[in-house]
C-alpha cells in the first residue's frame, strides 16, 4: 500500500488542480442530488444549516450546498485546489487550507453537517476512521459521505489502482466503519458508481 504522505498528496493535487474541473460534469448532478437528500433530512426551520466540507477540492460539493442556502466552510490540503474553488464560488464559501485532522480550532458541534465528497476512499483505513470520528465531533446532526458504492466497473478499478487509492478496502470496510461510529446510517445510490452514505449523529 502507498504511504499516506499529506505533503506529497497536496503537491500532487496542486499539479492537477488546473485540469480538475474537466471531471466536474461527472459529479455535479449526483452531488446536487446528495445535497437535496441531506438537507431534506435536516429539515430545520429558521437558520441556514452550517456545513463543513472535508477535502473540498475545487468546491463542487461545497458549492452544491451553498446553492441551496447552506453556510459552507471548505477545507482542503491543496492550495491549488482551493484557488480554483475561490475562482468559481468566491465569497459563497469560506475556505481553509489544512487537513481533516487539523481542525481543533473548531469546537464540538460547530456545524450541523460534516460532508466529504470522494475523499475517504483515498485514505488508509485507520486514517479514514480518525477522519470520520472528527467529522462526528464537529457535526451535531449528520455526516454525509459521497463516495463509491460497489459497481464492479473494471475502468474505475483500473484508474483507482493506478492512482494508488484505497478503493477496494474502502468498499469492503466502509459499511462496518459507519456502523461502528454512528447511531445509524443509510445508503442512497446516486448513479452506477456513486452513493450517499448519510449518517445520523
Amino acid at each position: 500500500m502507498p504511504i499516506y504522505d499529506l505533503n506529497k498528496l497536496a503537491a500532487s493535487f496542486d499539479r492537477i488542480a488546473p485540469y480538475f474541473d474537466v471531471i466536474r460534469p461527472i459529479f455535479i448532478t449526483s452531488y446536487r442530488k446528495a445535497v437535496k437528500i441531506t438537507l431534506g433530512e435536516f429539515a430545520a426551520a429558521g437558520a441556514a444549516p452550517r456545513v463543513l466540507d472535508i477535502g473540498t477540492g475545487t468546491g463542487t460539493l461545497a458549492g452544491a450546498f451553498a446553492e441551496r442556502g447552506a453556510v459552507v466552510t471548505g477545507v482542503d490540503i491543496s492550495s491549488g485546489m482551493l484557488n480554483r474553488a475561490r475562482k468559481r464560488y468566491g465569497s459563497k464559501i469560506t475556505y481553509l487550507q489544512g487537513s481533516a485532522l487539523a481542525l481543533a480550532g473548531f469546537g464540538d458541534d460547530s456545524f450541523d453537517i460534516a460532508a466529504a465528497g470522494f475523499v475517504l476512499h483515498e485514505m488508509p483505513p485507520d486514517y479514514r476512521v480518525k477522519v470520520l470520528l472528527e467529522m462526528k465531533r464537529l457535526a451535531n446532526r449528520f455526516v454525509a459521505v459521497v463516495d463509491y458504492v460497489p459497481n464492479w466497473n473494471p475502468v474505475v478499478t483500473a484508474v483507482e489502482k493506478i492512482e494508488g487509492s484505497y478503493y477496494q478496502q474502502f468498499l469492503n470496510e466502509i459499511n462496518g466503519q459507519l456502523r461502528d461510529i454512528f447511531t445509524s446510517y443509510h445508503e442512497v445510490k446516486l448513479n452506477h458508481f456513486m452513493g450517499l452514505y448519510l449518517c445520523r449523529i
